[in-house]
């Protein structure tokens, strides 16, 4: 997974921004541009692992009792460990785009093809342990090690990672400082490799695609288009048109659903194993926690996703403002639709997992439709809030996203986030948790059920209108 979201971010910033495109025509190597590509590469797809990866081995550091050195071997090892992903994505980046420049869709669903048969394959294996022994018993975990065993070859980076850290746990700092210049060569050796190719491969590739063209591009498909059109239909026109151009930006950049895909693939792989872990057969009151653990994931999860990916849209506009300028639609308009799109997306993608997610853990129908709810408000909220701030709080000379959101208005949208997010959850929480352990009566558990809606409408009009009626009267002044 970090091999492949370095090699996506990288091919998304090498070939398709306009910073490395200003850079490659002055003086400068282009083997530097790629390794300033790099270096945002490995940051933006492995900030994830490191956040959570550190309280796992703070919580195994505390529980062994380990002294403080243990702690600074784990961060050499997982700063030089990322070093290898990031260059293996890097080295495929580059030779896909050099050697299958038409053919890189097609390689990329090959590969996750694959990865999806390999990973079927390995399901049914450990299907199979399910009719040999109890889920979760001694000799259940032992046949599940069993089929894994594959993951645990010597010649996988991983495995070195892992060795080395139980290494320095144990006090053989002789055999973990070997381990560590190992991965330290190692991961030197794919980076040199990736920079040679870089500056063999990087100019003439990126030359080759601009040359190229987008013959097949999203935009030309007549129907897709169709289908855009009369999905936007019940729209006024000029607003159906901004609908179709967001809709067709973001599926055009494998950045943005990419990332997006990916956190939501993962919870729907989590939920679809909830009754492996018998969760479903669970106490009331566990079975409300993990229900509502869930919620906040996928809340979360469209938290990070608007923050990143909602909040810079209208400072992408930049240059482009003007043209919007004399389309026949009002800037009002024009931030209503990006709420739309934002909205619309979020909703269906969150609903269709909370779904599955109740319908796993077999909740009562009062949850479920409390659920569905509750997702659309967290939707309508964090839509609203990454529109108007982003409105706001502008920045029209960078056009890359990822510095749009580390300004203050991106800082201040994640804050915000976070808190209407954990609050509308918890409030909602509470209610259901004291009924299923009896604390409260039927027609309490109404009462403070209604009261908690009551309150997060409240909360998520505020979170809605007032940032984007504020953003709107800004960007209706902004000159052009």
């Amino acid at each position: 997974m970090l091999a492949f979201s370095n090699g996506i971010i990288l091919y998304s910033s090498l070939f398709g921004s306009e910073e490395t495109k200003n850079l490659l025509v002055r003086p400068v190597q282009p083997e530097y541009i790629f390794l300033s590509s790099y270096n945002m590469a490995i940051l933006f797809s492995s900030w994830a692992f490191l956040f959570l990866a550190a309280p796992l081995m703070a919580g195994f550091g505390v529980s062994h009792n380990l002294p403080l050195l243990f702690y600074g071997y784990v961060a050499l090892y997982f700063l030089l460990f990322l070093i290898i992903p990031a260059s293996l994505g890097a080295i495929l980046c580059l030779l896909v785009t050099r050697f299958l420049p038409k053919k890189r869709r097609t390689f990329m669903a090959l590969m996750i093809i694959l990865a999806v048969s390999f990973g079927g394959y390995k399901y049914l294996q450990v299907k199979e342990l399910r009719e040999k022994a109890v889920p979760l018993s001694q000799k259940w975990v032992e046949e599940l090690f069993a089929k894994m065993e594959f993951s645990k070859s010597h010649f996988y980076p991983s495995y070195w990672l892992s060795e080395g850290i139980l290494a320095a746990s144990s006090g053989d700092y002789e055999r973990a400082n070997f381990l560590l210049v190992f991965v330290l060569g190692n991961g030197l050796f794919f980076l040199t490799l990736s920079f040679a190719l870089a500056s063999w491969f990087y100019r003439p590739t990126f030359n080759m695609i601009q040359s190229m063209g987008n013959q097949k591009i999203l935009s030309n498909n007549k129907g897709v288009s169709r289908f855009l059109e009369w999905l936007f239909a019940p729209f006024s026109k000029p607003l159906a048109q901004m609908l179709i151009k967001d809709t067709k930006t973001f599926f055009r950049d494998p950045v943005q659903w990419s990332q997006l895909f990916i956190f939501l693939g993962l919870l729907t792989l989590y939920i679809l194993n909830v009754r492996r872990l018998e969760y479903h057969l669970a106490k009331g009151t566990w079975k409300v926690l993990v229900t509502y653990l869930n919620l906040m994931a996928v809340s979360l999860t469209l938290a990070t996703f608007t923050g990143r990916f909602v909040f810079p849209q209208v400072s992408l506009e930049g240059k482009r403002l003007w043209i919007l300028g004399v389309f026949p639609i009002t800037r009002r308009s024009i931030l209503n639709g990006k709420f739309y799109f934002s909205f619309g997306l979020t909703f269906i993608l969150s609903e269709l997992i909370m779904g599955l997610s109740c319908w796993m853990l077999l909740v009562p129908w009062s949850m479920v439709i409390a659920n569905m709810i509750l997702m659309g408000l967290i939707c309508i909220g964090l839509s609203g809030l990454a529109v108007g701030l982003g409105a706001i709080y502008p920045d029209f000379q960078q056009e890359n996203p990822s510095k749009i959101v580390a300004g203050f208005g991106g800082t201040l949208n994640l804050i915000v986030n976070l808190i209407f997010v954990i609050s509308l959850v918890v409030l909602q929480f509470f209610p259901f948790y004291f009924w299923a352990n009896g604390s409260l009566e039927a027609n309490e558990f109404y009462f403070y059920l209604g009261l908690s809606f009551l309150i997060s409408i409240l909360i998520t009009l505020v979170i809605t209108l007032l940032p984007l009626e504020w953003g709107k009267r800004v960007f209706e002044k902004i000159e052009i």
